[in-house]
């Protein structure tokens, strides 16, 4: 899962910092276009999934939140979930 991922395919390329849809993999953080969060809980690990409480921080803010991310065609596409989105995001591997 780690790497970068865009919404949209303008998210992967955009050299301006205005990619809002880009989301940031790295071993414990997921780094977002104004938050970042920080692995804090396991829920639950399989191959091509993980549940996990993740602590956020952003504009002047902080949260916890449980995300659930799931890799999906040939690992090509991540799911994203969590209690507060109405639908899951998908994502799009950059190249």
């Amino acid at each position: 899962m780690q790497g970068r991922w865009g919404l949209v395919p303008a998210d992967c390329t955009s050299t301006r910092g205005d990619a809002k849809g880009l989301l940031t993999i790295t071993g414990d953080t997921l780094q977002f276009y104004e938050s970042r969060a920080k692995l804090a809980k396991i829920v639950g690990n399989w191959p091509e999934k993980l549940k996990a409480e993740f602590a956020f921080t952003g504009e002047g803010q902080s949260w916890t939140r449980t995300e659930t991310l799931s890799l999906t065609n040939s690992s090509n596409t991540l799911v994203r979930e969590d209690e507060e989105l109405a639908q899951p995001l998908r994502y799009s591997r950059c190249k």
